[in-house]
This record gives structure tokens, C-alpha cells and sequence, in this order.
């Protein structure tokens, strides 16, 4: 956090507010008073705002919240600590916090790519950055995925901030000539393309935040990936010189693209050479099931 908390816009306060919560109310009166240390040692050149929260049996809340204020050159790691004063204020515990007080004057790092999921339906990727990012010249706008990434069918892919720190990728629609991104291949960003968000009011400091490096991360398969559902449409009669047509298009899970297997099995009054012959013919389709199939009538006896 920046130290002088005029560098921050009106709408970023939710950048350099510290909250907490009581898991309940406390039974009379209890103060909440942050404190600032440094090496174990409580530090005096930094504010907290407000200095202490007051809770009571009554209270319609229970989370507090405060902000720290220090001055331009303030720098450093610091951990913050809170102290309970009141009746049954040995109840009360919590944790260290710990934040990093960074100069008006020092550029911010840039965030990095950490990590890209395939979306449940498969339809989309989502890559996730360490931080906001600044979204480079690309804002709101759907762009091609080769102006940010490399990896594989970038050029014909789309891509979008859906937040700061989110890129989703689209696929365009299926080309069986092209190939496509699977779970388990790379994205890669290219170098110089995001500087982290900028949170100050002064363009020169913004201007002045480092710009991403070349990084990779492994694309992973959906958290919970669609389960295929096989439609199979036949007419209830065929005249014996007549063709059986046979649909699957309605079939649903394979999100857009080619099936990765297709494999048919058939069950009919006959003879086995029958079926096989007919099992044979549609196996031969392999994944080229897009468009109906027309089973020869002399298949059929």
C-alpha cells in the first residue's frame, strides 16, 4: 500500500482498507485498537484511522474495518496486530497481518501469469494474473489472443478482460483444419504487454510501473467437465429400397469441436455378420459425425 493516501482514487478505497470480523458480539463493552509494529516494535509515523472500534452487546455489526496513513517516503514491511480492551476481552484473538508500505516514487512490479482453466462447458479459457492489471491497450475490447499470448491457435482465437485480472479466450467456430488449445498445453504471455493497475493520481508514477516478462503456465482440464449426452434419431420406418438415416448432431459435451472418440454399437434380430457389417460402416465415420448418416438399405435385411 502507498503510505500517502491522496495517491489513490476515491474508488480505491477498497485497496488499502484492512477489515476484520468478530465471531460474535461481546457480552458488555470491547475496544478494538489496531497497532503497527516493526520488528516487534510498535511504530508511531503510522496512523491507523480510526484508532479504535468500539463493539457492544447491542452493536448491528460485527466487522470493523480501518485504513493507515503514513507520508510519501514511508517504506517497509510492518505487521499489524490487535489489541482488546473490555470485559471479556480475553475471548478476542487474531492473527498477525502483515502489509508492505511502498513509496509514492517506486514504480510497481508487474503482475504475472499464474494460471489457466479450461471453463466447465469447455467452451472457454480463463487465464488469471497475481494482480489487477493495467489491460495494456487492449481495455474492454475483444481482441485476437496473438496480440497478448502464444500457444496453440492463438491467431484465431478471441480474447477479453472480463476483470482486471481475468482473460477469457474464446474459440472461434470449429475448423476441423486448425488446430485447437487442449488441457495440458502451454500459454505463454508475450514480454512488455500489462503493467500492474495503476492506483495512483499521478500519471508520471503510473507511467513508471514495471511491464510484464515473458511467463507460461499449463492450461487445466475443467474443475467439473460436461458429461456427453448422446442423442440418436432414427425413423420409426424405412421402406426396404430406402436408405436409414441415421442423426447424432444433437448430441451435446463435446463444446463445439470434433469428438475426441466416437464408437458404435449395434443390436438387432439377425445375424451376428449382420450387425458387425453395420457396427463396421458406422465406425468407419470415426468422429465425423456433424452431419447425418445414411446406412445403405441393402445393410438391412
Amino acid at each position: 500500500v502507498y503510505g500517502d493516501l491522496t495517491q489513490y482514487r476515491s474508488s480505491q478505497t477498497a485497496l488499502y482498507t484492512f477489515s476484520y470480523m468478530l465471531a460474535v458480539l461481546p457480552l458488555e463493552r470491547l475496544d478494538i485498537i489496531p497497532i503497527i509494529l516493526s520488528s516487534g516494535q510498535e511504530v508511531s509515523d503510522i496512523s491507523v484511522l480510526p484508532s479504535n472500534t468500539t463493539f457492544y452487546p447491542t452493536s448491528t455489526s460485527n466487522i470493523g474495518s480501518f485504513v493507515l496513513s503514513g507520508t510519501s517516503v514511508t517504506i517497509g514491511s510492518y505487521s499489524i496486530k490487535l489489541t482488546y480492551s473490555g470485559y471479556d476481552s480475553l475471548s478476542y484473538s487474531a492473527p498477525l497481518a502483515y502489509t508492505i508500505f511502498i513509496s509514492t516514487n517506486v514504480p510497481l512490479p508487474a503482475p504475472t501469469i499464474s494460471s489457466a482453466q479450461f471453463s466447465n462447458s469447455g467452451g472457454n479459457v480463463y487465464v488469471n494474473f497475481s494482480a489487477a492489471t493495467s489491460e495494456g491497450t487492449f481495455g474492454d475490447s475483444t481482441f485476437s489472443c496473438d496480440q497478448l499470448f502464444t500457444f496453440v491457435g492463438a491467431s484465431y482465437s478471441s480474447c477479453s478482460f472480463i476483470s482486471f485480472s481475468v482473460v477469457m479466450i474464446s474459440f472461434g467456430v470449429y475448423d476441423q483444419t486448425n488446430s485447437y488449445l487442449v488441457p495440458g498445453n502451454s500459454i505463454t504471455i508475450l514480454a512488455n504487454k500489462l503493467q500492474a493497475q495503476c492506483i495512483s493520481t499521478v500519471a508520471a508514477v503510473c507511467a513508471s510501473n514495471l511491464y510484464n516478462q515473458v511467463g507460461s503456465v499449463v492450461v487445466l482440464k475443467p474443475s467439473t467437465a460436461l458429461i456427453p449426452s448422446v442423442i440418436v434419431t432414427v425413423p420409426s420406418q424405412s421402406g426396404s429400397c430406402n436408405n436409414l438415416t441415421i442423426d447424432v448432431t444433437s448430441s451435446t459435451g463435446n463444446s463445439g469441436r470434433a469428438w475426441a472418440s466416437v464408437s458404435w454399437v449395434v443390436r438387432k434380430q439377425g445375424s451376428s455378420a449382420e450387425i458387425l457389417s453395420i457396427q463396421n460402416y458406422l465406425n468407419v465415420y470415426g468422429q465425423a459425425v456433424t452431419s447425418i448418416i445414411s446406412l445403405p438399405y441393402n445393410y438391412l435385411s
